[in-house]
């Protein structure tokens, strides 16, 4: 591929036809790269989410439209159901869950909200009853 000698440093015509193929791959490598880029400046695609059927009757309507509105080329596929399901074997992209924690496990967990708890009583069963302890 090269021509070398101790003044001169040169490209054969196998060297140059090399050269040459090898600037055409890569600008089409560069063009495809930058294609699949632009296809990226945007979310786009489908996320299928399993959810407590409480979170999607009292959550998701507060979440989701905004959501929806900042990306409209996301389509949201949901299973709400109370049951826990295999995120990876089920094809879940991700589960929203009530916990205190997550069990051992390889999945990534995040808070996203809190739910605190409250006892309450009424003064009838209180009196009938006592406090709780």
């Amino acid at each position: 591929l090269l021509d070398r000698n101790s003044r001169r440093l040169s490209l054969t015509e196998a060297g140059r036809d090399y050269y040459r193929e090898a600037a055409t791959l890569l600008d089409r490598l560069q063009e495809a790269d930058d294609r699949a880029r632009a296809g990226q400046a945007q979310p786009s695609g489908s996320v299928r989410i399993s959810v407590p059927q409480v979170v999607a009757s009292q959550e998701l309507p507060h979440w989701l439209p905004s959501f929806l509105q900042r990306y409209p080329h996301v389509s949201l596929d949901l299973s709400a159901d109370d049951q826990l399901v295999d995120v990876v074997g089920g094809a879940f992209d991700l589960a929203l869950r009530i916990a205190h924690a997550l069990p051992d496990s390889q999945l990534v967990a995040r808070e996203l909200a809190s739910c605190p708890r409250i006892l309450v009583a009424a003064p009838a069963y209180l009196a009938r009853h006592g406090l709780p302890r």
